[in-house]
């Protein structure tokens, strides 16, 4: 770690007033919940090198990019959460962080108290002082307090969500600056390929924007800020895709996770229903509805799961045709000021509780129209899939989870390559909502031959319940498909 850090300052070429270079000690301590993580991924996934280090080098350090922001007069250094969440999961682990400004300006940062935004249930101004770093586990960001007259600060405070939704970056010409291993000043010229592409990256939470570039030059570090030619923020470096594809998490998204610093918004809401996008003739509708002089098909979203507690209201024969008054896609996004927008990234941009819909619904085998206000369900009442809170059983590598949003990004991949395993993250997926909380409970071997055997456990609705069992009888068997596992309590 000395020698890194010796090395680190060797080289200085220009003094980057919003860039920094972060080195976050990476090593693992035996046992820990993130050393589980780091097993699973490194014999599913992990291939022996990558980008030319040995995994051992790539554990024992982690380098980003910091990039300096001001919001409503707080200083922050945002960077990429990707690859940092397993420093966090405990709230009380003291983090150290070296930084480099240049060859003479560097230092410690020792964060003792950090915040989940998503936990936040509602803000108040004791948050801000309590706290000196917050992350968003959703949107990949991790926000520092963080003051120094030798750096400068992008301001934000004037950027709102709505002018961003509706900007446009198509070919938009960009500059990445960072910091490299010398502390040596980089820029690379480039341009936005396309508008926003959404991701969906999570089982539960909504999709995310984000914008790619191509660079034929060198790689940044992730947290490495991209701004335009009028040295606005675009965003920074989420993550090198492919090669030299650099994906960005827009302004949009930085702002949207700041918002939960605000007093006018505190958890997160999401629709409470899955749907199929589907065309309805119009022509079928009842001529009270005016509908004369519009086309006569229209693309609608068919309900076809309502969470709800009570299964009277599972009415299957909804087709929303608006929602808060912007029409349906055909791929059924919503067409808000001529940009398509996924359903669940509208509400989460937008940070509303209740939302509009126009419908049609049978009635007498007649379609009718109707509108009412619905009110949207706080995710973490309603979802199965946690982000990163890990509850398990293991015995070598054998694992009983609940299953969670970290496990989920790290075995989707292998499953989508194995067919058998198609219908099990179908199954995921459908029961990822639930008012009754029912966890979704995750038997994983792990083989030496690299076919892992993954499988559902039905019986139990939680580890909780496995554990009241195993008190009540000291002993517990779990049946599986083919065979079964015995628990032994300690």
């Amino acid at each position: 770690m000395i020698k890194l850090l010796k090395k680190l300052i060797l080289l200085f070429n220009i003094l980057n007033p919003y860039s920094m270079i972060a080195v976050f000690d990476n090593l693992c301590p035996p046992n820990s919940i993130y050393t589980i993580y780091e097993n699973l991924d490194n014999k599913i996934n992990f291939t022996n090198t990558l980008s030319g280090l040995k995994y051992n080098e790539i554990l024992s350090i982690k380098i980003h990019n910091f990039t300096s922001i001001m919001y409503n007069g707080i200083k922050f250094l945002l960077t990429s959460f990707k690859g940092l969440e397993h420093l966090f999961l405990d709230k009380n682990n003291k983090i150290i962080i070296k930084y480099f400004i240049d060859e003479n300006t560097y230092g410690d940062i020792v964060l003792n108290k950090h915040l989940n935004l998503l936990k936040i249930k509602k803000f108040n101004s004791d948050i801000l002082s309590e706290y000196d770093s917050f992350y968003d586990e959703h949107t990949q960001l991790l926000f520092i307090k963080f003051q120094d007259i030798c750096i400068e600060y992008f301001d934000i405070s004037n950027f709102n969500l709505t002018r961003l939704i509706n900007s446009s970056f198509d070919k938009e010409k960009i500059i990445i600056s960072h910091l490299d291993y010398s502390i040596k000043k980089l820029t690379i010229n480039a341009e936005i390929s396309s508008n926003y592409i959404y991701k969906q990256k999570h089982f539960t939470l909504p999709n995310l924007p984000y914008l790619y570039t191509i660079t034929d030059s060198n790689i940044p570090f992730i947290g490495s800020s991209v701004v335009n030619y009028n040295n606005e923020l675009v965003g920074i470096v989420n993550c090198i895709v492919i090669e030299n594809k650099i994906m960005i998490t827009p302004l949009i998204s930085i702002i949207r996770s700041l918002k939960y610093l605000e007093s006018n918004i505190n958890v997160l809401s999401i629709i409470n229903f899955d749907y199929d996008v589907e065309t309805i003739d119009k022509s079928n509708l009842k001529n009270e509805l005016n509908l004369k002089n519009e086309p006569n098909l229209k693309n609608v979203l068919k309900i076809t799961n309502l969470i709800t507690e009570n299964y009277k209201n599972k009415n299957q024969d909804i087709y929303i045709t608006s929602v808060d008054d912007y029409p349906i896609a055909e791929n059924g996004t919503i067409i808000y000021n001529d940009n398509n927008i996924p359903l669940s990234t509208y509400t989460w941009l937008n940070m509303l509780n209740k939302i509009k819909i126009s419908y049609l619904k049978y009635k007498n085998s007649e379609l009718i129209s109707k509108t009412k206000t619905i009110y949207l369900k706080k995710w973490e009442k309603i979802s199965n899939i946690s982000i990163s809170k890990l509850i398990y059983f293991n015995t070598k590598n054998t694992f009983i989870f609940e299953l969670n949003e970290k496990i989920l990004s790290i075995i989707t991949d292998y499953m989508v390559e194995h067919p058998d395993y198609k219908n099990l993250l179908k199954k995921i997926y459908n029961d990822r909502f639930s008012v009754r909380r029912k966890k979704i409970l995750l038997f994983v071997k792990l083989k030496k031959n690299n076919v892992h055997h993954f499988e559902l456990i039905e019986d139990y609705v939680s580890i909780a319940d496995i554990n009241e069992k195993l008190n009540i009888n000291n002993s517990l068997e779990i049946k599986l498909n083919k065979h079964s596992i015995k628990l032994v309590k300690n």
